[in-house]
């Protein structure tokens, strides 16, 4: 095969043959031995296509990343399409939905277990990550240098990932006697504004969600919901959960305010937004969710939501206008490198990621995977996202 394969430029040339492909093999998962491997089965069975040799005289397919958001789905289901009927390779797609950016991330160096105090960096599990977001770069960094997987490329496409709020919300704060910017950050005081007359309750908000889908905080890796380092923050020690999933503000923490908390749904970076809503003194009962049934509740909902472009499902509300991000302090990059949030959420490049020994075991899988890219406009040509149970839709 030729070794100048690359998914640059605009996606209409994989438009209809592989999204026809990906529309039909979405939601095709069957579990195979230690992990769940999407895409047919039957496609994988005797084939006689190359696979990766390791140091020991193992093999293994190409182990694919199939994450939680859509653009990573549609990449991945890319990247196999290419590497099994184009290049010639046995490629997998493994089922990573249900686990966090930081923990692809782990997979990649060759870690174990969560906590990475175990690793068999000859055999990992996957080979690259494709799209890293802002944890999985985080974990990357983190992780000792011995196992680091290698950066091999940063993507042209920009992740925006920021907190928002309906249109009509802000119409009706317009409205108020007196008036409230309810898209600036600064407007969120319970006290004078009286923000439980302009939003839902978190009570309400709960009810809408599907209870399998929301997020016990119990049950959150430090991945996703980092208490320690909250409270190192902030001396903040109220870090538990109401109810093991809602967590309150110290800004609405006084007697009677708990129901005028602003709900805020987001579906990773927890810890993130529980220091965000700490120093920018905001009122919010945050909620993590996560699968079918997440948008659905935003658009039937009354709160602040996290949500993101590149994205399969664009919110948009009834009249057809799409969500207003909530204006906050520019982004201090440095600072929120070093995990602390006092500043409004960055616009990012995805990094990919790919196991340190990928170039020695086969230097063309490795070329492939630093190679496979979008641009931003590329992303705006996408009809429709494979779905999957279980699977959210950015």
């Amino acid at each position: 095969p030729s070794p100048m394969v690359k998914v640059t430029g605009p996606v209409s040339w994989v438009g209809g043959a592989v999204v026809a492909l990906l529309l039909a093999w979405g939601g095709q998962c069957s579990e195979v031995g230690r992990a769940d491997y999407c895409l047919p089965s039957s496609s994988r069975a005797n084939s006689t296509n190359r696979n990766l040799w390791y140091a020991d005289g193992t093999n293994s397919p190409v182990l694919i990343p199939y994450a939680r958001w859509g653009t990573a789905q549609i990449t991945g289901s890319i990247a196999y399409i290419l590497l099994k009927e184009v290049m010639g390779y046995s490629a997998a797609l493994v089922n990573t939905t249900n686990i966090s950016d930081g923990e692809v991330v782990d997979y990649v160096a060759g870690c174990v277990n969560s906590n990475c105090s175990v690793v068999d960096v000859l055999h990992p599990r996957l080979h690259f990550t494709l799209e890293s977001r802002e944890i999985g770069r985080r974990r990357a960094a983190q992780l000792p240098a011995d196992i680091r997987p290698d950066l091999v490329s940063i993507l042209s496409y920009t992740l925006f990932d920021q907190w928002y709020i309906w249109q009509r919300n802000i119409d009706a704060g317009l409205r108020a006697k007196p008036p409230i910017s309810l898209d600036y950050f600064r407007s969120y005081d319970p006290e004078y504004f009286g923000l439980q007359t302009e939003f839902d309750t978190w009570t309400t908000l709960l009810a809408r969600l599907p209870d399998g889908i929301v997020s016990r905080c119990s049950a959150l890796s430090v991945a996703d919901r980092n208490t320690s380092r909250y409270t190192e923050i902030t001396n903040d020690t109220h870090v538990t959960c109401h109810l093991d999933r809602v967590w309150i503000s110290p800004a609405c923490r006084g007697p009677g305010n708990v129901t005028a908390c602003v709900p805020l749904l987001v579906n990773h970076r927890f810890d993130v937004a529980m220091q965000l809503a700490f120093f920018l003194d905001m009122p919010l009962a945050v909620i993590q969710a996560n699968g079918e049934g997440y948008m659905e509740a935003v658009a039937a909902s009354n709160i602040l939501f996290e949500w993101y472009w590149p994205s399969c499902e664009l919110a948009k509300d009834d009249r057809g206008r799409f969500p207003v991000a909530v204006s906050m302090p520019p982004a201090d990059v440095q600072e929120q490198a070093e995990g602390v949030y006092r500043t409004g959420l960055p616009q990012l490049k995805p990094l990919n990621f790919a196991w340190r020994s990928l170039r020695d075991v086969d230097r063309l899988v490795h070329f492939f995977s630093s190679e496979i890219d979008f641009g931003d406009k590329d992303w705006r040509g996408v009809p429709a996202c494979p779905r999957r149970a279980g699977a959210s839709g950015g």
